[in-house]
């Protein structure tokens, strides 16, 4: 597992965590008659219900990324070779001259 399935898989987990105790607090105070309670039980299961779908969307649009890069790389081969040879000779020439400036 990499460290971004990890990471969507922690997030994911923590908002399930969150909802879980969200909703116990709702039910533990579903039986108050305070119309103040009842409105923020209903604004927080309103965001937490909002929160899910943006994690949701986020999720998708991230996969639809990452599949748009893999086909691009698949489809141009040999541009993302000379593509990240190139970045990787700029990278490695400014590391050498800013060492080499730094030796003085």
């Amino acid at each position: 597992m990499n460290s971004n399935t990890q990471a969507t898989q922690t997030t994911g987990d923590d908002l399930n965590h969150l909802t879980r105790h969200a909703k116990t607090l709702i039910s533990a105070t579903a039986d108050m008659a305070e119309a103040k309670i009842d409105k923020a039980c209903n604004q927080l299961t309103g965001m937490l219900d909002h929160g899910k779908e943006m994690y949701v969307s986020a999720c998708q649009q991230a996969f639809k990324g990452t599949h748009a890069a893999d086909v691009a790389v698949h489809k141009h081969v040999y541009q993302t070779i000379a593509i990240s040879v190139g970045v990787g000779a700029l990278i490695g020439y400014l590391c050498a001259t800013r060492h080499a400036c730094n030796c003085d």
